[in-house]
């Protein structure tokens, strides 16, 4: 039948042939343009998941080595604002150097996609791996080296040499060239007579318990194995329950070093005396003075704190100058970080100590102790 000619397509009803290709085409009013034939295309082509990525030849050769290759990442952050924290005692810095790092690495990983979409990855892979490297190494050595960078301190701090020493402090000392009024930057017991530590310290079975340390220096001074000393009250208490209270007993020597003379301690249990555990005093049982601050702090520089055999051996060594650390009581420059040893509890320690304050943070393994107040 030729186009345009009519047939019957039901009683007394015509059409032409080209009527009828008319109406099988489809009607494009809803979408002009021909969108809606495009939409339902794109409804019916289904993209390509992970798991046809992964039946892909090679993948697994791909993913699985840089999965594994990945895995220090998670503990990059971490560790630098451990190492940073531990050489500068600064959460700041610490903070500072983790944010640096992350930021350097979103910005750099786009570029090196493209760089290995250009070249291949295995051109782009030891250069990344070299990179990286180098990268670490010189945040490293900045960190261990940052310490011995200190400028000029304020409040009269000693000066503090930038070449680190493994020198043993010389620890003997002549009581007669010694005195009661300990004047010393790091240890002002003439000047700060009164201070409150607060922390927390964890149990034998994870617990934490509040502390408290009050110390307070008396007026009057006694003597110790021919050393005339100044005298300092120690409370300590643990969720409120007084633990231990001691004596401990400072002089100052010759080129202004501090010695420690000696320390009476009762250990307390409900109120009561139940020991006596680290009491020493020098001149008894073959125990000597210890050098517990020297007159200019070196970093490196470690000495004898305690010299009584058996009873107490703790040594001290300077690891960081020109601090800044801040605690409830305030924000301190120019302060120096120690790390103590007691060998004999196979305990360590650091402890900072800041001009014409003294002592403000302790912490170590489980405990954390800040200064609250002084005066």
């Amino acid at each position: 039948m030729a186009a345009g000619t009519s047939f019957a397509v039901g009683p007394g009803i015509y059409r032409s042939s080209a009527q009828e290709d008319s109406s099988r085409r489809p009607r494009t009013g809803a979408l002009p343009g021909g969108r809606k034939a495009r939409a339902v295309a794109s409804t019916v082509t289904r993209r390509p998941g992970y798991g046809q990525l992964l039946r892909t030849r090679g993948a697994w050769t791909f993913l699985v080595p840089g999965f594994a290759a990945r895995q220090p990442f998670a503990m990059l952050t971490i560790s630098i604002v451990l190492l940073v924290q531990h050489t500068t005692g600064s959460y700041g810095a610490a903070g500072a150097a983790a944010a640096v790092t992350g930021v350097s690495m979103a910005l750099c990983a786009p570029y090196g996609g493209r760089l290995a979409d250009r070249y291949g990855q295995r051109a782009v892979l030891l250069p990344g791996v070299l990179l990286h490297t180098l990268s670490g190494l010189t945040l490293t050595a900045l960190a261990l080296t940052a310490p011995a960078c200190g400028g000029d301190d304020d409040g009269g701090a000693p000066e503090a040499s930038g070449a680190p020493t493994t020198e043993v402090m010389q620890t003997n000392a002549d009581p007669a060239d010694c005195s009661a009024e300990v004047e010393h930057t790091f240890v002002p017991l003439s000047k700060v007579k009164n201070k409150v530590f607060e922390g927390t310290e964890e149990g034998d079975e994870g617990e934490q318990a509040q502390t408290r340390v009050v110390l307070r220096v008396r007026a009057e001074p006694t003597e110790i194995a021919g050393f005339p000393v100044r005298v300092v009250e120690v409370r300590e208490s643990e969720d409120g329950e007084l633990v231990e209270q001691t004596l401990d007993y400072y002089s100052q020597c010759g080129d202004g070093s501090v010695f420690y003379v000696g320390e009476k301690v009762d250990d307390l249990e409900g109120g009561k005396v139940v020991g006596h555990g680290g009491q020493w005093q020098a001149g008894t049982d073959g125990a000597e003075a210890g050098l517990f601050m020297p007159a200019d702090a070196k970093v490196g520089e470690s000495f004898e704190q305690e010299r009584a055999p058996g009873v107490a051996e703790d040594t001290s060594k300077v690891v960081a100058v020109d601090q800044k650390v801040e605690v409830p009581a305030g924000t301190f420059d120019g302060c120096i970080k120690t790390e103590d040893y007691a060998p004999l509890d196979k305990n360590t320690e650091f402890k900072f100590y800041c001009p014409d304050v003294g002592l403000v943070r302790e912490e170590g393994e489980g405990f954390h102790s800040d200064l609250v107040r002084y005066g």
